[in-house]
């Protein structure tokens, strides 16, 4: 028991927490937009079919991954080369492009948004954790499970804040709109993001648009 309360009502009420988080951060969205699984991230300089900057998202989840396949939900694309940038929404029902011409490009926003509460959440599972299986000789297997249960929410947290960093991407043009998307790595097609590729897409794009890259200053 901790403070009168048992280990497995403790337990319960600690997996509801992380679902009520896990449920917010996905429906808030952000300013680019609800957040997408990525299906494809690749940046290079010296692309040779000149799509400099490739990225490619679908809704998340297993349902959103299993309705890309079948072309039901939309799949979005942002595709940058020297000339313009490309945004683009597929889906069976039709297809939807933005484009703008790169002399229209103001600037390029970028950066990542971690969910640091969920480390916070597993900071007080582990120690409740811990102090579970300090109480093994006095509690027998009520601490043990309260152990289990404690070290399995807080492992659930870590995973989550692994999966949960939002990237996003914003360009905004010269006439004040912004073209954004919000990107989350995605578990089944193996995709990861970071902040190094983040600076690294947002840095070549302000490139392109200053023409100080080497296809940027032959176009």
């Amino acid at each position: 028991m901790f403070y009168g309360i048992g280990l497995a009502e403790m337990a319960v009420a600690g997996a509801v927490v992380i679902v009520i988080v896990f449920a917010v951060g996905r429906i808030r969205g952000g300013a680019a937009g609800p957040a997408l699984a990525l299906r494809k991230f690749a940046v290079d300089p010296q692309a040779p079919d000149d799509v400099l900057i490739h990225i490619v998202g679908r809704p998340e989840g297993f349902m959103g991954w299993l309705l890309t396949m079948l072309r039901v939900s939309n799949e979005t694309t942002l595709k940058v080369s020297c000339d313009h940038v490309l945004f683009k929404s597929a889906s069976l029902s039709g297809e939807n492009h933005t484009m703008a011409p790169m002399s229209e490009i103001a600037c390029m926003v970028g950066g990542i948004k971690k969910p640091v509460g969920l480390v916070a959440f597993a900071a007080i599972f582990f120690a409740m954790a811990l102090q579970g299986l300090w109480s093994l000789r006095g509690h027998g297997s009520e601490a043990a499970i309260g152990f289990f249960l404690f070290a399995a929410l807080g492992v659930m947290c870590l995973v989550f804040y692994a999966l949960r960093k939002k990237m996003h991407i914003t360009v905004q043009t010269t006439g004040g709109s912004n073209l954004g998307l919000q990107f989350n790595s995605s578990v089944i097609e193996g995709v990861t993001i970071d902040a190094p590729k983040v600076m690294e897409t947002v840095n070549l794009l302000n490139q392109v648009r200053l023409g100080k890259t080497p296809k940027a200053a032959a176009a």
